[in-house]
């Protein structure tokens, strides 16, 4: 049973790392597929939630959804921030390389 768990962690911190790994590697010039990836790719690599987000920005969680879901998007005020929050410039947050 332990050798099992073992496994399972470590397969589970690969997988994200790997995850990871691959999102940052169209972060610095492959450009993806969706701005809705990239959002949550870059929050889920930062081991962040939509709920860490929104709270660091003052909104709601709801919203941080629908911009993943393209249903709306983030306020140009709030890029600056968001750059911050995810380690990223906005050029290379908005596509731009």
């Amino acid at each position: 049973m332990a050798v099992y768990i073992v496994k399972k962690v470590w397969y589970t911190k690969f997988i994200k790392d790997t995850v990871c790994d691959i999102a940052s590697s169209f972060i610095n010039g492959v450009r993806m597929t969706t701005s809705k990836d990239k959002l949550r790719e870059l929050r889920q690599c930062a081991g962040m939630t939509q709920e860490d987000v929104a709270e660091q920005l003052d909104i709601s969680s709801q919203t941080v959804s629908k911009w993943e879901r393209e249903l709306s998007y983030p306020d140009i005020f709030l890029l600056a921030d968001i750059s911050d929050i995810l380690s990223i410039s906005i050029d290379e947050m908005m596509g731009k390389e």
